[in-house]
């Protein structure tokens, strides 16, 4: 059989089975999305492990530096507000302090600020004070607004003294002063509901003067885990801004996250892709049965049963190609769109070239796969057909 006749027969045999097999057809059809459908995913899942296994996850909500030099508030300010925008956007809210004198207390007390930056603002957070303004319940008065808090007023909520304290609070009148300034008393904490500082006192942060000196450390609350490469980005910032004022808190990083996960949806993928590479050629094996006889006269005409497995095989090429770019532009489109909201890093493992990649090596794989099965198979139905 020439290299024409060959094609012809190929595309004859498409044609008739077409008509005559359609259900075998679509079957097959369905199979190859299958295989090239799990095989992307496949790929797609592996690259997120590795990038995961490379890259680790912080082990903790949090980056963290302690301070070791002068750092005023107008220096916190700047930092917080020169933060870049990628950055910032992982920050759920940020945990610094300080320390004041306050009227009444004898000894300096800690103060504590728990901060979101909004359009150019510093307001309290959320997170942080509702849940404190729900269950301190507050003995006299009220809690800040975060209008109150936002424009600075001198306002201040005073900590009542913590039962477990043998010393009463004093008694504060209508103001205090405390980081050098006037405060007028708006609320004062239940003693009961209170597990804070003893005689600790809230302030808003924008009230406190630009010469105030912050201390012990900052904490910037994550929305997330980020990665390391994400972390280092955020230590590049404030190494960069703060010098050698400040030392970082090196968290610990979990390098396998989710290992046995990744492994286990990978093996399965490649388990998946090779039972429907398996099914296609029973699917195929089926069609070859129906052909027999046609096969056994062309084995009589002296067809080698090499050149028939070929062109059967060249069947299911011509098939799998069309399958598989439509396949692709399948998943491209639609399919990872939605895989990406769970594997955020998927993405960046897919391009043209990759698709192309994939689609050449199963093909190769499953031809010569087909190939072999094919030889023996028309082998034993030609010896069959001549009994």
């Amino acid at each position: 059989m020439g290299l024409k006749e060959e094609r012809m027969y190929t595309l004859k045999n498409l044609r008739n089975m077409m008509k005559n097999h359609t259900g075998m057809l679509v079957l097959l059809v369905i199979s190859m999305f299958v295989s090239f459908g799990v095989l992307f995913f496949g790929v797609g899942l592996y690259y997120q492990y590795s990038k995961n296994i490379e890259d680790g996850e912080i082990d903790s909500y949090a980056v963290g530096f302690s301070i070791n030099d002068i750092i005023t508030k107008k220096n916190f300010c700047e930092f917080v507000k020169n933060m870049p925008n990628k950055l910032m956007g992982d920050v759920s809210y940020i945990t610094c302090f300080s320390s004041t004198q306050v009227s009444g207390i004898d000894e300096e007390i800690p103060v504590a600020f728990y901060l979101q930056y909004s359009e150019g603002k510093f307001e309290y957070s959320d997170k942080v004070f509702q849940p404190m303004i729900d269950d301190l319940v507050i003995k006299d008065g009220s809690f800040f607004t975060q209008e109150q808090y936002s424009n600075g007023e001198k306002a201040v909520v005073m900590g009542s003294g913590n039962v477990n304290q043998p010393t009463s609070a004093p008694e504060y009148t209508n103001s205090v002063t405390a980081f050098g300034q006037s405060y007028d008393v708006i609320g004062t904490i239940n003693p009961a509901n209170s597990s804070y500082f003893f005689y600790s006192i809230y302030v808003p942060f924008s009230s406190v003067p630009d010469d105030t000196i912050m201390n012990d450390g900052v904490y910037l609350a994550l929305n997330n885990k980020i990665t390391k490469s994400e972390y280092d980005d955020f230590t590049a910032y404030i190494s960069e801004f703060f010098k050698d004022k400040i030392t970082l808190y090196e968290p610990a990083f979990d390098l396998a996250s989710n290992t046995s996960y990744y492994i286990t949806v990978v093996l399965i993928s490649v388990i998946i892709a090779i039972l429907s590479a398996l099914n296609i050629s029973i699917l195929y094996n089926y069609i070859i049965i129906s052909r027999t006889r046609q096969l056994t006269i062309m084995r009589i005409c002296g067809g080698l049963t090499s050149n028939l497995s070929i062109s059967t095989a060249n069947e299911i090429i011509l098939i799998m190609l069309p399958v598989s770019i439509i396949s692709a532009l399948c998943y491209d489109k639609f399919i990872l769109t939605v895989l990406s909201a769970k594997f955020p890093l998927m993405k960046a493992a897919y391009n043209p070239y990759v698709y192309a990649e994939i689609i050449l090596i199963y093909s190769a794989i499953s031809y010569l796969l087909n190939l072999f099965l094919l030889h023996h198979n028309l082998g034993k139905k030609i010896k069959e057909g001549l009994k």
